[in-house]
């Protein structure tokens, strides 16, 4: 009962409370011990193709036991939380774990965490499950719940208008680009890079995949030129991978997704 009436929220959380207060038996150290719980840091691990950011969040039990809570933040759809996971570890060791390539470590504040987290939660748009995925939410909401107000909300990358015409302009006047010259296909190019992270400059094979099944806006789209979305990308990926500075190992990803794509699509 204690315990529930940490991790749980709302009315139930009530009820389970005053159950506890008219309570006077004992009660196990530890689970007396989570109201003291000393939530001291954040921190951010982000994908150079802005796909995700996983955030760690280090606490310490009144007892000195240290744990780390990661998790995992789909800007794919819409900054949801996908999946997260409690480690009972330091958030110094959490990050040992699972720092890898093409990740970058940074520190957030206790704010911004919250508020990051709190909007993923609100996101319901997929239904996700993994070995520790819905399960660990109650956990996930507690902990968030020990952080401070006020911070700020993830912010997807913004391209004005003249910075994205400039780099289109490029693009069309390149070799790979130019047999799509026309403003049918630049429309198309701009509809197509503002799904998913909108990040003109950035394609993983998620993203690829994301954008080859959503629906366009087929009727701004003349049928000849919705054919030639997969190669308009096949041209515009590398092109934008070149100028971002992505190793050619995370292009060749995005490429092979359109390839299956393709051979599914002639094999339907």
């Amino acid at each position: 009962m204690a315990l529930f009436a940490e991790l749980l929220d709302g009315e139930l959380q009530l009820r389970c409370r005053e159950a506890l207060n008219a309570y006077n038996g004992p009660l196990v150290p530890w689970v007396t011990a989570l109201r003291d719980v000393d939530v001291y840091r954040a921190v951010r691990l982000t994908h150079v193709l802005g796909d995700f950011d996983q955030i760690l969040i280090g606490a310490r039990l009144a007892d000195g036991q240290e744990a780390t809570c990661a998790v995992w933040v789909d800007h794919l759809v819409e900054s949801e939380i996908a999946n997260a996971a409690l480690f009972v570890v330091t958030i110094d060791d959490a990050l040992d774990k699972l720092f890898g390539p093409d990740l970058t470590a940074i520190d957030m504040s206790l704010a911004d965490a919250r508020a990051w987290i709190e909007y993923g939660l609100k996101r319901t748009f997929v239904f996700r499950e993994t070995a520790t995925w819905p399960d660990c939410r109650p956990l996930v909401q507690w902990l968030v719940g020990r952080l401070p107000d006020g911070g700020d909300l993830h912010k997807s990358p913004i391209w004005g208008r003249d910075a994205s015409s400039a780099l289109f302009d490029e693009f069309f006047a390149s070799e790979a680009g130019a047999v799509f010259d026309s403003r049918d296909h630049r429309y198309l190019l701009q509809e197509l890079t503002e799904s998913g992270t909108a990040d003109p400059l950035r394609w993983s094979a998620a993203r690829v995949e994301n954008v080859l099944e959503s629906p366009l806006s087929e009727g701004d789209h003349p049928l000849k030129v919705l054919l030639d979305v997969p190669d308009l990308l096949r041209a515009y990926i590398p092109f934008a991978h070149e100028r971002s500075g992505i190793r050619e190992g995370l292009t060749a990803r995005a490429l092979a997704t359109l390839d299956r794509a393709e051979v599914d699509r002639r094999s339907a």
